[in-house]
Formats: structure tokens, C-alpha cells, sequence
């Protein structure tokens, strides 16, 4: 809206668009696999709210990042799971999808990290700013390492499992 592209209508207008097509999903969705459908898009669309939108405003109180890593982690997989195989998702089976949601939130630790030098007091509080630079820094490479780290040694090893879980069409090929 600052760069003139889009005026405050126009955003409202397409977001009023984008949540009736959501909505329209979710129902088709539901109809398929039942009510928990409607938890998991009820759940993701709150927090993507909260996350900008006032009162709460979730990414200037430093907790926009754990926000993204509910978010695409056990809404999204989560939501997946529980779709495609009609059972809970469960802790154990996270451990390949899960890189996913780290890898969402490293993308956006980074990027917040090469903002604190410009950061008011007053503006935004990210999380890494509420961690201060280095310890900002530390936690963002512990996630990126655990998102890559098995990658490697799954390829060291000359297994591509990394890459196929149980139910892919790829490993039906192989088999």
C-alpha cells in the first residue's frame, strides 16, 4: 500500500477473495474427512491473523517466528497427516516433515537477523532481537544444521529414503 500499487481497498477486496476460496476448501475438505478438518484450518487461519492484525499483532511482540513454526509445522503437517491417512498425527511421525517447518522459520531468522541493526526500540520486536545477534545467529544455524545435517548423511550413505516416505509414489516405484 506504501508504494502506491495497491490501495486499502483493493487489499481488503483480494483478502475477502483469497478466505472465501479457503473457506469453500475447507468445506469440501470437511465433507471428506470430517471435523478435524475444520480445527486445523480454524487453527491456521487464527494464527496467520494474530500474526499481523491487531490486538495482537503476534510478529511485533517476538513471537512471530514460533507463530510460522505452529504454522507450517503442526497445522500444516499436521494437517496433511491427519488428511491423507484419517489418524492423528503423532510426534514420531514428524521427524522427515518437520524440517519443513524449520527450515520456513530459519528462512525468517535469518531475515530478521539482518535487520537488527536497523530495529527501533519501539518498532518491532522480533525474536531475534529479543535474543540479541549472536544468540540469535547460534539458534538459526542449530536449525538450519538440523534440517540439512541428516540430508547428508542420508546421502553419504547412498540412501534416498530422506526424500520418500511409505506412502510416495516414487517408492511404490522402486519397490
Amino acid at each position: 500500500m506504501l508504494s502506491g500499487v495497491i490501495t486499502r481497498k483493493g487489499l481488503a477486496t483480494c483478502a475477502l477473495v483469497v478466505n472465501a476460496i479457503c473457506l469453500v476448501i475447507m468445506i469440501v475438505l470437511t465433507a471428506a474427512r470430517g471435523w478435524p478438518v475444520i480445527a486445523f484450518a480454524l487453527g491456521g487461519f487464527l494464527l496467520s491473523a494474530a500474526y499481523t492484525a491487531p490486538p495482537l499483532r503476534l510478529k511485533k511482540h517476538g513471537l512471530g517466528e514460533p507463530t510460522v513454526l505452529v504454522v507450517w509445522g503442526p497445522l500444516m503437517v499436521g494437517g496433511v497427516y491427519y488428511y491423507r491417512r484419517r489418524e492423528p498425527f503423532l510426534a514420531r511421525s514428524c521427524s522427515r516433515p518437520c524440517r519443513t517447518l524449520l527450515l520456513c522459520t530459519t528462512v525468517l531468522m535469518g531475515k530478521h537477523i539482518d535487520k537488527i541493526p536497523g530495529t527501533r526500540p519501539t518498532a518491532r520486536t522480533t525474536l531475534p532481537v529479543i535474543l540479541g545477534e549472536a544468540r540469535a545467529r547460534r539458534v538459526t544455524q542449530g536449525m538450519f544444521t538440523r534440517v540439512f545435517l541428516p540430508l547428508g548423511r542420508y546421502r553419504a550413505r547412498g540412501s534416498h529414503r530422506c526424500c520418500r516416505s511409505p506412502h510416495s509414489s516414487c517408492s511404490r516405484r522402486s519397490r
